[in-house]
C-alpha cells in the first residue's frame, strides 16, 4: 500500500498541531472535535488520536457505514 503524498503533510500537521492533521483527514467532523478535546485535555492523547485517524482505517471503506442522502 503506498502512501499519496498528502500524508506526510498531514502526519507533519498531526505532531505539531493534531487538530489540523485531524481536520486535513476527515474535515470537521465528529473526529475533528474529539481530537480538539484530546488536544485540549493533553497533547500526547492529541497526537496519537490524530495519527490513529489519518493512519486508520477509513471509515467510509467500512462494511457497516451506509452513505447518507
Amino acid at each position: 500500500m503506498t502512501a499519496p503524498v498528502a500524508d506526510p503533510i498531514k502526519m507533519v500537521f498531526a505532531i505539531v498541531l493534531p487538530p489540523l492533521g485531524v481536520f486535513c483527514a476527515v474535515g470537521l467532523r465528529g473526529q475533528f472535535w474529539l481530537n480538539l478535546v484530546f488536544t485540549l485535555l493533553g497533547y500526547v492523547p492529541g497526537i496519537v488520536h490524530a495519527i490513529y485517524v489519518i493512519l486508520g482505517p477509513d471509515p467510509e471503506q467500512q462494511p457497516w457505514h451506509t452513505s447518507r442522502p
